[in-house]
């Protein structure tokens, strides 16, 4: 979100009819912090699921990424985050963030301690504030899970990248949710994803798995000659799955994401949504300093460490793990709760999914984070 002052946010406490700091029943709000790169065009769908689930444009602020290229940067980006924190904890406020966004919500955090020391020392500005966090960064404690995550985040670019010419399984995954297969059970497909690849799969009995559900994705607004090519890897899918033909089902899954690989490209870049204006607003946040100092936190155990003092002060905190996430891994999830069973019961896995899905199904995104 790219706004210069506050009055584009949603509706004030003194509007909510509060009494005696009492929450009277209507919607939380939503704060939504993107993953790096992320622009207003980008995150678009993501913030229109939550505008339907939390009941309009009122209840919900979303920020695009302070690391991206193509949006002009918001110095107040910081503050605003805090002010939002500081008007809507009291009433109901979830706080959702996405990869690298958990280094910036860190930020927000110690501006609004900055403002008001002791805010999170009160119970009633932490009772009805809940953050969810989808495969968040900053979770790398000690210099050698550090430098894994380096090593991870090194390889998701590659893959990711358009330099790279080989297909590849993740972006296969990718394809498959933007562009779900048609006639297919999504818990049979996912299953036989597991199978193909289980070396890649995160998969475990004792976490809760956000199951996988039918869509149409962004496939209506394909090609005729994509949507073709959609209806074909159905029909070679299905016959793979029929016949427990694993290998295949790898195969068909990397070469599915490198056929609509530039497709791909549109739906991260927003091509697929009805786009919104948005101020243009050509001041840099931090400079290069500012923003190398918030990309080594993402690296270290900065956010982690602040957000564990918010969970131990009585936050509710839940992780959202994708099943082949290359960046967050399940276990360092569960090692934020110390291993704690009872606490884990706050971890979920996004079934079938990598890294990148919150982007890929926005309106169903809306709908995870809203009942969790």
């Amino acid at each position: 979100m790219n706004m210069e002052d506050r009055s584009s946010f949603g509706p004030k406490i003194e509007e909510l009819g509060i009494e005696s700091g009492e929450f009277v029943g209507q919607k939380p709000h939503c704060l939504f912090i993107s993953a790096a790169m992320g622009t207003n065009a980008g995150i678009e769908g993501i913030r229109k699921g939550f505008e339907d689930e939390y009941g309009g444009e009122r209840n919900v602020d979303a920020f695009n990424s302070i690391l991206n290229l193509k949006d002009s940067k918001n110095p107040k980006r910081f503050d605003q985050m805090a002010t939002i924190i500081q008007e809507y904890a009291k009433t109901g406020l979830d706080i959702v963030v996405h990869s690298m966004g958990a280094a910036e919500l860190q930020r927000a955090i110690k501006r609004v301690k900055r403002k008001d020391s002791t805010f999170f020392e009160r119970p009633e500005n932490t009772q009805n504030l809940h953050i969810i966090l989808v495969s968040p960064s900053g979770f790398n404690p000690g210099f050698l899970r550090g430098l894994r995550y380096l090593g991870r985040t090194i390889k998701f670019n590659y893959e990711q990248g358009d330099w790279l010419k080989s297909k590849t399984f993740r972006r296969g995954i990718d394809a498959l949710t933007a562009f779900p297969l048609e006639g297919i059970d999504p818990q049979e497909l996912a299953q036989s994803l597991r199978k193909a690849v289980p070396e890649l799969s995160q998969y475990r009995e004792d976490i809760t798995a956000i199951s996988s559900e039918n869509g149409i994705g962004y496939t209506s607004q394909l090609s005729e000659e994509y949507q073709k090519l959609v209806t074909e890897y159905s029909g070679w899918f299905q016959d793979a799955i029929k016949h427990s033909k694993y290998d295949i089902i790898r195969r068909l899954t990397a070469e599915y994401g490198g056929r609509f690989h530039n497709q791909l490209k549109k739906v991260y870049a927003g091509e697929f949504e009805m786009q919104r204006e948005f101020p243009d607003i050509r001041t840099t946040v931090g400079g290069i300093i500012g923003m190398l100092n918030m990309m080594i936190n993402s690296l270290g155990s900065v956010p982690m460490k602040e957000l564990k003092d918010l969970e131990e002060k009585g936050v509710k905190i839940d992780f959202i793990c994708p099943e082949y996430d290359m960046l967050m891994r399940v276990n360092e999830a569960i090692r934020f709760f110390g291993g704690s069973q009872e606490k884990a019961s706050h971890i979920k896995m996004a079934e079938g999914r990598t890294h990148q899905f919150p982007g890929l199904e926005g309106a169903r995104f809306g709908r995870i984070v809203k009942g969790i």
